[in-house]
């Protein structure tokens, strides 16, 4: 199975909450003078952010896709993402796909290796 139906298939999962409660839909976007990736400057021009995400009514579960890029293209980064809240608690499991020069995988969702 490739990447995208990968994706597809978590999002169905995460969307399988949803189906007895109405859902939201939310989006922001934001503008960084620069922006730090895993503890580095990835990106020190001017960058635009953007995260679409769809919950249900009580906010408890969320499926979002979170990009960043900057204007002269030397960062990209794409990530897609699920979160649980509930009374204070929260989890959420990200999988970050920053595919700018010179960051190692870069271009692989899916990829945990530690190199």
């Amino acid at each position: 199975m490739g990447n995208f139906g990968k994706i597809l298939c978590l999002a169905a999962i995460s969307l399988l909450p949803f189906s007895t409660q109405a859902q939201k839909i939310h989006e922001s976007a934001s503008l960084e003078t620069s922006h730090l990736w895993r503890g580095l400057e990835v990106g020190n021009g001017l960058i635009f952010n953007n995260d679409v995400s769809l919950s249900d009514n009580n906010d408890h579960f969320k499926i979002g896709l979170w990009g960043g890029m900057a204007t002269d293209g030397d960062y990209k980064e794409a990530d897609v993402y699920v979160n649980y809240n509930n009374s204070g608690f929260n989890l959420a499991v990200w999988d970050l796909w920053n595919f700018s020069d010179g960051i190692p995988g870069n271009g692989k969702y899916f990829t945990w290796d530690a190199r």
